[in-house]
């Protein structure tokens, strides 16, 4: 029997590049899972995607902007309509749709096979990175304003001075305690979101976070949160409970790259990197910007 791959992909643009993705996966046994973001139209994929019985859309959709919670429901939501729709898997894999295989498809199934049972999710302890900016998203409260503007309560010492009422006015209701402190004695973890997942590491993460809502609700309040709730779940988890989790998760990104490059699509310049990074997946692509690179990967033998 092959070893079956579930792909939860998060895509909110770029049709065509999701299709040649999702393609790219194919394999015996496998499935795409794919959220369409809320704030646009459904209808601009699902015609790309007539006939294909291995891609579901899922239905329930969320806005996920970058730095809110949206990303984290989206996320848990979908973790969890895969896991329970009945469709066996073997490993659930998340990507986003600017994500691309840099080995052929038979390279990934035949890794994870080999690891079966075993989930890859990248990590950093909180009290082992001490970075003051990671503490500073969970152990303050972030809210969305009009205007795509944030206000992050405490405050910074300098800051508008309406964002500065604000705090004001939030410290003044006792409404939101401070010092913030993460139900169930929890530790905060922190790694990439990319999660590589064995069935023993899905059914206890959606285990545990059904019988631990306030753990969410921590969470929509912090910033870039998924990044940090599934790892705090999973890390703080004993190891006969969530399977064996290796810290890595198997993706070459931008952050490989001279600080000056972080912002630019991986092109053909990155595929020397590429080719020698030892990864199974990259990000970010785009192919309004290079869809030569996207060619070049698929003559990789």
């Amino acid at each position: 029997m092959p070893h079956r791959l579930a792909y939860l992909i998060f895509a909110h643009r770029y049709p065509q590049q999701l299709r040649r993705l999702t393609d790219r996966l194919r394999a015996e046994g496998s499935h795409c899972w794919i959220h369409i973001d809320a704030s646009v139209p459904l209808d601009t994929f699902t015609p790309l995607f007539a006939g294909q019985s291995d891609s579901t859309f899922l239905q329930q959709r969320y806005r996920c902007r970058w730095g809110d919670s949206g990303l984290t429901t989206a996320m848990l939501a979908g973790i969890t309509e895969v896991h329970r729709s009945g469709i066996p898997y073997d490993h659930l894999l998340v990507l986003s749709g600017q994500d691309y295989p840099l080995v052929p498809t038979d390279t990934i199934v035949r890794f994870f096979a080999e690891n079966p049972g075993v989930s890859f999710v990248h990590r950093a302890g909180m009290d082992e990175t001490n970075n003051a900016h990671l503490l500073s998203r969970v152990e303050r409260y972030h809210f969305r304003l009009p205007f795509n503007q944030i206000l992050q309560y405490p405050g910074e010492p300098r800051q508008h001075p309406v964002k500065a009422l604000a705090g004001i006015l939030l410290k003044a209701s006792g409404r939101l305690p401070l010092p913030r402190v993460l139900p169930g004695k929890l530790k905060h973890h922190f790694g990439s979101n990319w999660l590589r997942l064995a069935p023993v590491a899905v059914e206890y993460l959606v285990r545990y976070a059904a019988q631990h809502p306030e753990i969410l609700r921590y969470y929509q309040t912090a910033w870039v949160p998924e990044e940090h709730f599934f790892h705090t779940i999973l890390f703080n988890a004993e190891e006969a409970d969530r399977g064996r989790i290796i810290p890595d998760c198997l993706t070459y990104s931008h952050w490989h790259r001279p600080e000056e490059m972080y912002g630019v699509p991986l092109g053909m310049q990155d595929l020397p990197a590429l080719r020698q990074s030892g990864e199974l997946f990259a990000r970010k692509f785009d192919i309004t910007a290079d869809s030569a690179i996207l060619d070049a990967l698929d003559s990789l033998p």
